[in-house]
């Protein structure tokens, strides 16, 4: 299937490594400005980026992600060091990328729950269970990343990671607009059966508000090409 903001696949061959195992390589459009995660380390500054550019960068992966849910798939592992910016004739655009986790919708394998600890749901630490649905949480977690600037959670081992994921909700900051605060209400939902589709997401007011965010975009874009060459 093609998505177009994931990242297409060109190819891929198998190679061999010193040990004699054999490698499965798999070759991707190239994504000049790295990971989501590096943008929002460098162009964030530790405080979050833009309202302008949380709001683009929500709605291309919402997109890719409906596509992925809408063929039958759930990714497993939405984060933002598995998003990717990808070059385009007037910016970048956000793909997802690493599908290897990736599992059919209402099917389990015995493998167990997969994917980054600080990403999943409730309904995986506590039922071992992911469907849509955790992508979803994960996205969220992913936004409410981007708006601060730092990971969802405060946590010092993992094991309390798990317990305030399995009973509490990420706070969502106050300084933030109204209309933010309640789309990120939206994802935050800890009864995955309430939560919010893509396909309603998308429709949210919070992704339809009309604003200089090309521009910004754009320009935000440059500034951290140029940050990145210097470096």
């Amino acid at each position: 299937m093609l998505l177009p903001t994931a990242c297409c696949i060109h190819g891929g061959d198998i190679t061999t490594d010193c040990s004699g195992n054999s490698i499965y390589n798999v070759f991707l459009e190239f994504a000049l400005r790295g990971s989501l995660f590096d943008f929002i380390k460098k162009t964030g500054s530790g405080t979050g980026l833009p309202k302008v550019l949380v709001r683009d960068c929500t709605r291309s992966i919402l997109i890719g992600l409906k596509q992925v849910h809408d063929h039958g798939f759930v990714h497993c592992d939405i984060k933002p060091h598995n998003v990717l910016l990808v070059p385009t004739v007037d910016g970048y655009i956000p793909k997802v990328v690493d599908f290897g986790l990736a599992k059919r919708h209402n099917v389990r394998d015995g493998s167990g729950v997969r994917g980054t600890w600080l990403f999943f749901s409730p309904e995986a630490v506590v039922f071992g269970n992911q469907e849509a649905p955790s992508d979803i949480w994960a996205l969220e977690c992913t936004v409410l990343m981007m708006l601060i600037g730092k990971p969802p959670w405060a946590c010092t081992s993992k094991s309390e990671l798990l317990s305030q994921i399995a009973t509490e909700t990420p706070m969502i900051p106050h300084h933030i607009s109204k209309t933010t605060q309640n789309f990120l209400s939206c994802y935050f939902v800890r009864h995955s059966a309430k939560r919010l589709t893509t396909t309603e997401l998308l429709s949210h007011f919070f992704l339809l508000e009309s604003d200089e965010c090309k521009e910004v975009f754009i320009k935000n874009q440059l500034k951290f090409q140029i940050r990145s060459i210097l470096e």
